[in-house]
Formats: structure tokens, sequence, C-alpha cells
């Protein structure tokens, strides 16, 4: 009789512990662990797509776990149906066993009764108070439920605030990439310009070697100029002035090469902190890999505790049989202690009753408030489906992402290497800067030398060729004097032969007449005339003639001296004639020398603006390193956000789990 009152309290008493605890508890952690999936997902933008299937295939077992879970507890569910059907049935025994007690009112076995009635009160009391603590915890689980839910809202908002985000950083990534090309656009006239100002410069270089074969040419013909001197001197200035610009271009260089080196450590720091989201979401998945776990055990736990009711039913109903199998035999004092009590255990029994009804109430309004989970975890799969394909999108647009950083990291890679190449350019170009410098110095030096000799050498030709003059103009007037001088010797010599001849030819005349007379005169003449005194040999005939001769030798001495002033006058002539053509070579050379350096001048005007061109284009560069900086910040906040909800997740899931347990 004691065992009938007692088993159905006890059935009772574990399915209210056990059904009511174990349907909110997996809703409610689905509610805060489901919504966490497609966020761990938005979170791992910069995990590798490996890392990621991975954690999303743990993650979709994960929730096909929790729906087995579900499965189990509606079989749970069920099982307690079937628990109340057979409680109901238990209770139209215990009421048949009344009426029976009734029938049977002895008062013998009042005695060992009383001790059985008073522990079924106290079961009874304890399944309200249970009833009363399981209804202030399903109370406790409601309003967790609802934080949930306005957390799962507000993750909603933030995703939707982070793909707006993720939208704009396309966009200005896309801008960005339009720059990027412009300026490769920029960069590639800016090559062609400086391999045309590099062609310029070997023109100006093999011009120089021109002129200096020029200025050795010139120095040969011992002609020089200051002016090409100057306009070395300007040469030099410039090459200087250039040096200046590819030294300032080479610090510009340095500092990008340094801020190059910062975004490398930025992106080893973000490496870093990917490798620190990969931890986290490996323990992540380990607590809810527990998680489960700890499911699995209150699964168990359950079955277990059913089992047991199962055995306490049925030995309840043993008991109950081999009650009524006693009871004809029962004594009289039992019944009329039965009878005693019968009017408590009546007041018991509709107490009893109406605990049972708000208990059925309680579990009706639990089933209610699982369908109600349910739709809302319908829900919730329906947005999770959705923010998977959110993520999916979002993922996809990670990789373009990506692939826009790829190509801007090849695309500063390749600009490292044009402006290394640049350097090395301009270091070669400072070596030969330095060698022209070098042996412009000598030439410089050698032209001043040159310059000195020529000055010497010039100062000298103009003495001598005001000497040449001098001597000329005395030529001039020695020749004249000598005209003057040979014509009035000409003529006292004319003067003087004809005299002579004429004085001859009496003498002659004479002698002739004397011959004749001595030969006419006889023999006594040859005996007294000598060989000097015959006809044919005058004693003044040999002065005469050596008088002559010197005057032939003088005069021809005086036309060599004549012929040699002529040439020398020639000679004179020629040199002059010489040195004009040489001015005038000079000229055409010094004009030619203008228009070089108007093109020189031309072409420092083109490397003035390919060098403001080249600043701009690096302080272009400087906005693109300082965006991406921006860029890295941040992606670095939007971490540090997913971070931090992901930190609130596990202290979530550590407090349900914290819960659990108590529940």
């Amino acid at each position: 009789m004691t065992t009938e009152a007692t088993a159905p309290p006890d059935n009772t008493a574990n399915v209210t512990k056990d059904v009511p605890v174990a349907a909110p508890v997996p809703d409610d952690l689905s509610g805060s662990v489901v919504p966490a999936v497609p966020e761990v997902e938005a979170v791992d933008e910069t995990l590798p797509d490996n890392v990621t299937d991975d954690v999303r295939l743990r993650l979709r077992q994960q929730q096909e776990q929790l729906a087995s879970i579900g499965a189990q507890l509606g079989v749970l569910q069920q099982e307690k149906h079937d628990l109340t059907a057979r409680l109901q049935e238990a209770a139209l025994t215990e009421r048949q066993l009344r009426a029976s007690l009734d029938a049977f009112s002895t008062g013998s076995a009042r005695n060992p009764l009383q001790p059985e009635l008073e522990k079924k009160q106290q079961q009874i009391e304890e399944v309200l108070k249970e009833g009363e603590q399981l209804s202030i915890k399903q109370a406790k689980l409601e309003g967790i439920i609802k934080n949930l839910r306005a957390k799962i809202r507000d993750k909603e908002a933030e995703i939707a605030n982070h793909t707006a985000a993720i939208e704009s950083r396309d966009t200005h990534i896309k801008s960005l990439t339009e720059r990027v090309s412009t300026l490769e656009e920029s960069d590639k006239g800016m090559l062609e310009r400086i391999a045309v100002l590099s062609a310029q410069l070997n023109e100006s270089k093999l011009e120089l070697d021109r002129r200096g074969r020029e200025s050795a040419l010139v120095d040969q013909e011992r002609t020089g100029s200051i002016a090409v001197v100057e306009r070395l001197e300007a040469k030099l200035r410039a090459h200087e002035i250039e040096s200046a610009h590819w030294k300032v271009a080479y610090d510009e260089q340095s500092e990008v090469q340094e801020r190059i080196r910062v975004m490398q450590d930025q992106l080893r720091e973000g490496s870093e902190r990917e490798a620190n989201l990969r931890r986290n979401v490996g323990e992540l998945t380990s607590q809810l890999q527990s998680q489960r776990e700890q499911f699995e055990h209150e699964r168990q736990t359950l079955v277990a505790q059913l089992q047991e009711a199962r055995g306490k039913y049925d030995e309840a109903e043993a008991r109950a049989e081999e009650l009524s199998g006693a009871l004809p035999s029962a004594t009289r004092p039992l019944l009329r202690q039965i009878e005693a009590l019968q009017s408590s255990m009546r007041a018991r029994a509709d107490a009893w009753e109406t605990v049972e009804k708000t208990l059925l109430q309680r579990a009706d309004d639990a089933e209610a408030t699982t369908g109600a989970l349910r739709q809302e975890r319908a829900q919730l799969d329906v947005r999770v489906r959705e923010l998977t394909k959110r993520n999916e999108s979002l993922q996809v647009e990670r990789e373009v992402a990506r692939t826009t950083v790829t190509d801007l990291k090849m695309q500063v890679d390749k600009l490292s290497e044009r402006v290394d190449s640049i350097a090395n350019e301009r270091d070669m170009k400072e070596s030969r800067i330095q060698s022209l410098t070098r042996q412009l110095g000598q030439s410089k030096s050698e032209l001043a030398e040159r310059d000195l000799r020529l000055k010497e050498e010039i100062a000298k030709a103009n003495n001598v060729s005001e000497r040449q003059q001098a001597e000329l103009a005395d030529l001039h007037t020695a020749y004249a004097e000598l005209e003057a001088a040979y014509a009035k010797k000409s003529q006292e010599s004319q003067r003087r032969l004809s005299s002579e001849r004429r004085s001859r030819q009496d003498s002659f005349n004479e002698q002739w007449m004397r011959g004749l007379h001595v030969q006419l005169g006889g023999s006594d003449g040859n005996a007294q005339g000598g060989p000097e005194q015959q006809p044919g040999f005058p004693a003044s005939m040999s002065l005469s003639s050596v008088h002559a001769l010197d005057m032939g030798v003088q005069i021809r001495r005086q036309d060599d001296e004549l012929r040699a002033l002529k040439k020398r006058l020639q000679a004179a002539e020629s040199d002059r004639d010489a040195l004009s053509d040489q001015l005038v070579d000079m000229r055409t050379r010094s004009a030619q020398n203008d228009a070089v350096l108007q093109r020189y001048r031309v072409v420092e005007k083109q490397l003035e603006d390919l060098r403001i061109r080249y600043d701009t284009a690096l302080d272009i560069i400087g906005e693109k390193t300082d965006r991406v900086d921006e860029l890295q910040a941040d992606l670095d906040e939007s971490r540090a956000i997913f971070k931090q909800q992901i930190t609130e997740l596990t202290d979530q899931i550590e407090r349900l789990r914290r819960q659990t347990p108590n529940v």
C-alpha cells in the first residue's frame, strides 16, 4: 500500500526534473552557438582557404551533432509523454487502491502505514519544491534566450556594418588599382623619357668626345677660346646640380625602401595575428567539442534517470500487486486507520491532483516553448544559411581583395625593382659623371695650360706679325729705294757705258789709225812697237770689263734679295690668309657650340620636368603607402573587433557551461 503511494510521485519528480531542463538548454545553446558560426567564418577573413574549410567542416559537424541532440531531446520528450500517460494510469490505480482501502476499514494496519504516508507527503513536498525551482530556472533560461536573441541581432547589425565597410574598402581598392594603372602609365612615360634623356646624354657624351677631339685639333692648330672653357664650367655646374638631384632621388628611394620594410613588418604582424586567430578558432572548436561531450553526458544521465524511473515504476507495480494480494488478509485495525486517514488522504490527493495539473500545464508550456524555440531555431538556421551565403560572398570579395593586395605587392616590388634599377643607373651615371668631371677637370687644366700657351704663342705671333709687317714696310721702302737706286745706277751705268764705249771707240779708232799708220810707215814701226801695242789688245779693256762684271754681280744680288723679299711677303700673306681661315673656322665652331648649348639647355629643362614628375610620382607613392597603412590599420581594427566578439562568445559559452551543471 505504501509503495503504491510513493512510486508515482517519484516518476513525476524524475520527469519534471529532467524533461523541462533538457528541453530548453540545448535550444538555448543552439541559439548561442549557431550564430557564432558565421561570425567565426566572418572573422577568419585572413586565414587561408584550407583552414577555413576545416573550420567550416567542424562547425557543420557540430551543427549536425546539435541536430542529433535535438532529435534525441525529441525522443526524450516522447518518452516524457509516455511517462505522463503511465503516471495517469498509476494515478488511476492509486485511486482504485484508495477505494479498496476505504473498503478495508480496519485499524490494525494504521501504525505500519503511517510512516509510508509521511514519506509520501515528504515526496510530494519535494516534488513541489523541485517544480518551483524548475519554473525559476525556466524563467532564467527564457531571460538568457532573450539576451542571446538581442546579441544575435546586434551581431547581425555588426555583420551588415562590416559588409558595408568591406564594400567601401573594395571601392577604395578599385580606386587604388586605377591610380596604380595611371601611375604605371606615367612610369612608362617616364621610362620612355628617361630612355630619350639617356640617348640625349649619350649624344651629349659623344658631343663632349667630339669637342675633346676638336679641342685637341684646336690645340694642334694653336687656336683656343675662353668661351669653351666657360661653357665646360657651366656644364660641370649642371652636372653637379644633376648629381645633387640624383642624390635627393636616392634619399627618397631609401625612404620608400624604409616604408616598404615597415609594410613588410606590418604584414608579419598581420600573419602573427592570423596565427593567433587560428589558435582562438582551435580553442573555440575544442570548447565546442567539450560542450558536445557535456551534452552527451547529460543525455546519458537523462537516459539513466529514465531507466531508473522505469525500474522504480516496475517495482511500484510489483509491490502494488503484492499489496493487492495482501489486502484481503489485512486486519480490520488497518482498515480503521485507513478510514481515519481517508479524509487527510483525500485532501492530499486533491492537492496532488492540483499539483499534477499545474505540472502538466507547465509541461505543456515547456513543450510550447520548445516548439517556439524550434521555430526560432529554424529561423536561425535560415539566417545562418543567409549568413553563410554572405560569408561566401565575403570570402569571394576577400579573395578579390587578396588578389588586389598581391597585385599591389607585385606592383610595389616592381616599383622597388625599378627604383633599384634607377638607383643603379644613377650610381653608374654618378660614376660616369665623376669620371667626366675628372676628365673635364683634367681637360680644364689642360685647356688652361693650352690657353696660356696659346696666349703666349698668339702674343709671340702678334709680335712676329708686327715685326713682319714692320719688316714688310721696311722691305717695301727698301725695295722702293733699291728700285730708285737701281734706276739711278742703271742710268749712270748706261751713261758711263755709253761714254766708255765712245771713249773706247775713239781710242780704238785712234789705235787702229796708229796701227794703220805704222803698218803703212814701214818695218821700223814693228821694231819699235811691242806686243802690248798691237791692234786688238787695248790696255783699258780689262778694267772696264771688270767694273762691268762687278756691277752685274751687284745687280744680280739685289735681284736675288728682291726675290727673297717677295717670297717672304708671299709667305706672310699666306700665313695671314691661314689665320683668317682659322678665325672663320673658330667662329663657325663657336656658332655650333652655341647651338649645342641651346640643345643642352633644352635637355636640362626636360630633365628638370622629369625630376618634377618623378618627385610627384614619389609623393603619390608615399600617399599610396599611407593609404595602405590606413587599410592595414582598418584591418587591424576589424580583426580586434572580431577577436572581441569571439571573446564575448567564449565568455557566453563559459557562462552557459557554468549554468548547465546547475540545471
